[in-house]
């Protein structure tokens, strides 16, 4: 789980879900509950690691 704060473009806002995809260049893809957002690895935080358990996405809780 990643918490990504995006302060400007298309994208703009705060997400929490999973990685979906991380590139080469640093750019990154975050599965949210309900969209996709591409972002950058500037601001990207990891929130959870994986640890064998199986977290579901709800609604985000502020941290």
């Amino acid at each position: 789980m990643v918490k990504a704060v995006v302060p400007k473009g298309k994208s703009r806002g705060t997400y929490i879900g999973r990685l979906a995809s991380v590139r080469a260049s640093g750019d990154f893809s975050v599965r949210t509950k309900s969209e996709k957002v591409e972002s950058n690895y500037k601001y990207c935080q990891v929130i959870q690691h994986a640890d064998g358990y199986d977290y579901t996405i709800g609604d985000a809780v502020s941290l």
